[in-house]
């Protein structure tokens, strides 16, 4: 009340005037977003030109879906869902209706099944989606160019992987998020987006498995509800976070569990080559602090964008830390063909833990690895650095 907050007006007219720049914040959010983490054969980008028949299949939900729910709902404006962007690139090309026949799906160029997973608070959300492996197997088996566009906020079991050309990772892309992925999908737009998260092949490698096991080894929401909303029967349960400072990319490291798809990780449609790693220094101190750099080389033939990731990895480390750490990232667009050197910071503190004894961040004199590669499996660049 003191500060006005209370009093000032719902609606202020001028905000109109900054829509227009919203929307291409939006679109470009939604654009560098998006990430493509399979792509046999390059099936993707579809050129328009070069195509007569694109069928896209998928829920009523997963073809509108851009927001979350809850908290995490955001209404935006003018919404373009999938069908729409796809059509305003495409035209009469992209081959869309309630009822798909299996003859249509047989002779399309490509099929895009757009598949997605609730994101809210509230109830769990399962790592297994059998009708979606069900149905990807349907059409897998009808044409062999399959491509998987799936909306979402975590991972999902992928047993259809390899019968797919194709898989790309959309998360919830907003307002925008048609027209984001139609570029994406036509090639006006290289992907350049990288995994927030790790996706493991089973939830068994999850840290998070069996989290809602009881002492007497039942499941307090019975292990096939749709959400764990069954308080008033069991009441509270207690819940053990065992990855400890193994959290995300860490556990998997720790445990050696090779993943689906590791943090990080994001192809693109061009390549890129890591190389002529320099340090400012080998030796680093509170006042002395490290610049890393790497020459990065577009070697495709288009424009794309690549994220160059810092990794630090303890050697003969006294106590029990992760195996590797993310301390930096950079993101750099370059043409095909074209080189350039970045650039990232690394400070005493980015070698620090902390310590149970002291209470305090602590740094221990010895040896480090600095590793800088397109993902945490995809180390391309190492150097030696010395506390």
């Amino acid at each position: 009340f003191k500060d006005g907050i209370y009093d000032r007006p719902y609606r202020d007219p001028s905000l109109v005037n900054k829509i227009e720049g919203h929307q291409k914040t939006a679109l470009q959010t939604a654009e560098e977003a998006i990430t493509l983490l399979k792509n046999t054969d390059h099936i993707l980008p579809i050129d328009p030109a070069k195509v007569n028949r694109i069928v896209v299949v998928g829920t009523p939900e997963a073809l509108k879906v851009y927001t979350g729910t809850g908290s995490g709902k955001v209404e935006g404006y003018d919404q373009v869902d999938y069908p729409t962007g796809l059509e305003n690139i495409y035209g009469s090309k992209i081959i869309h209706s309630r009822t798909i026949s299996d003859d249509q799906i047989r002779s399309a160029d490509v099929v895009l099944y757009f598949i997605n997973k609730h994101a809210g608070e509230g109830s769990d959300k399962p790592f297994v989606l059998p009708r979606v492996d069900s149905m990807v197997n349907r059409y897998a088996a009808l044409n062999k160019n399959l491509v998987v566009v799936y909306s979402g906020g975590n991972g999902l079991a992928m047993p259809w992987l390899q019968k797919t050309k194709a898989f790309v990772f959309a998360y919830l892309l907003g307002q925008q998020s048609g027209t984001a992925l139609a570029r994406v999908i036509s090639g006006a737009v290289s992907p350049s987006g990288k995994l927030p998260f790790t996706i493991e092949k089973s939830f068994r490698q999850s840290p998070a498995y069996d989290y809602n096991k009881m002492r007497d080894s039942s499941y307090y929401w019975g292990g096939g509800k749709r959400d764990s909303r069954m308080m008033e029967k069991f009441g509270p349960i207690d819940l053990t976070y065992k990855e400890g400072i193994y959290m995300g990319y860490r556990w998997y490291d720790k445990k050696k569990f090779a993943p689906q798809f590791p943090f990080g990780f994001g192809l693109s449609y061009t390549t890129f080559d890591f190389s002529k790693l320099h340090l400012s220094s080998t030796s680093i101190s509170k006042d002395k602090p490290v610049m890393v750099e790497v020459t990065i080389t577009n070697t495709g033939s288009s424009a794309g964008a690549e994220v160059a990731q810092l990794y630090i990895h303890a050697i003969h480390s006294k106590i029990d830390r992760p195996v590797m750490a993310l301390k930096g990232f950079k993101r750099i667009l370059l043409k095909a063909g074209e080189s350039k050197k970045i650039q990232i910071p690394l400070k005493l503190h980015d070698l620090a833990y902390w310590s149970e004894t002291s209470h305090d961040w602590q740094v221990d004199h010895g040896r480090y690895e600095i590793a800088l590669g397109a993902s945490s499996k995809d180390i391309r660049q190492k150097a030696i650095i010395q506390y």
